[in-house]
């Protein structure tokens, strides 16, 4: 990566690490604390797991060394097709992941916060399943992520999260004066604002990759390499998450 490259990096972090204080602030003043704060918080940890499980992190030190590589060999259509098979195979895994998780949402919610009323737990159980779906689509965006990385696309997927926390803020500016209304909109802004941050990424991936398919990844030269190496890194991401967890139930 180049000085300017590592600029751009360090320009799109920074512009949504901002975006992200400026949503804890609108979200402290809006909502204050109390049950529908903590509902809300309790209802993002949940789904974020997932994506941090499955993310970026992951996603980087599997998926991007081999579509890097095929890149560096002039290999375009391999590396189309390495793309497009794996992001076949994550929309599969995140899809039985978000349905297994909507099922079993009250469970999770039962069992963390056991000590909560069963209208708090009724709350955050409802805040989940809206917030659940938000997580396929923030596991696409860090494919989208690891594509542009490897074209050296780096301010566009870097600094996407900003609209993420964006789109938060207005909804939670836009929702009616009640907290009810407030945390409701919040997990519905969060849900569109990961629409936004894929589809504000897509036709730059388009650009790059060109037309990207989904594949049946079977057939596809490195897919296996890049199962070998997500699988560790997901089992090594998921010791510290579930560590840091456990620590914040």
């Amino acid at each position: 990566m180049s000085g300017r490259h590592s600029y751009l990096v360090a320009a799109g972090i920074l512009l949504s690490r901002m975006a992200g204080l400026v949503r804890q602030r609108v979200l402290a003043h809006y909502l204050g604390l109390g049950d529908f704060a903590d509902a809300l918080f309790a209802a993002f940890r949940i789904p974020n797991f997932i994506q941090n499980l499955f993310g970026e992190g992951a996603l980087s030190a599997s998926f991007i060394p081999s579509y890097a590589r095929l890149l560096g060999e002039e290999r375009e259509e391999d590396a189309r097709r390495l793309a497009g098979a794996i992001l076949a195979l994550l929309t599969l895994i995140v899809a039985v992941i978000v349905g297994l998780g909507l099922l079993g949402t009250p469970w999770i919610v039962r069992t963390l916060e056991p000590t909560w009323s069963v209208e708090q737990q009724e709350r955050t159980i409802r805040l989940v399943r809206i917030l659940f779906p938000g997580v396929g689509l923030l596991v696409i965006s860090a494919w989208c992520l690891g594509v542009l990385n490897s074209h050296r696309r780096f301010l566009v997927s870097y600094a996407s999260p900003v609209i993420w926390n964006v789109t938060i803020i207005a909804a939670v500016m836009l929702a009616p004066a009640r907290l009810e209304a407030v945390v409701t909109w919040t997990a519905w802004g969060a849900v569109l604002g990961s629409l936004l941050q894929v589809a504000v990424q897509w036709p730059v991936v388009r650009r790059v990759a060109g037309d990207v398919r989904f594949r049946a990844w079977r057939s596809v030269a490195g897919v296996g390499t890049v199962a070998r190496t997500f699988v560790p890194a997901v089992i090594s991401r998921g010791a510290a998450q579930i560590s840091s967890f456990v620590d914040l139930a």
